[in-house]
């Protein structure tokens, strides 16, 4: 699960209310169908994902099978 924008509007580095060293912190594992959820929040932003799925459909043609991305809605 990701966890909600704080006061400052950014996801915080670490679950609220959990120590800095848990390993429950960012980056946050979440499915596909968790992340549009959470993320897609406004017409805007689900075509930002849109955009980002066609993305990744190319990159994995061009035989990337893993890893992970950062992404920045702000």
């Amino acid at each position: 699960m990701i966890p909600t924008w704080n006061l400052q509007g950014v996801i915080p580095p670490t679950r609220p209310g959990v120590q800095g060293h848990d390993p429950d912190r960012s980056p946050y594992l979440s499915t596909l169908h968790a992340f549009i959820s959470a993320m897609g929040t406004s017409p805007a932003r689900l075509e930002i994902i849109e955009g980002l799925l066609k993305f990744r459909t190319e990159i994995h043609k061009l035989g990337v099978k893993s890893g992970f991305q950062w992404l920045n809605f702000g």
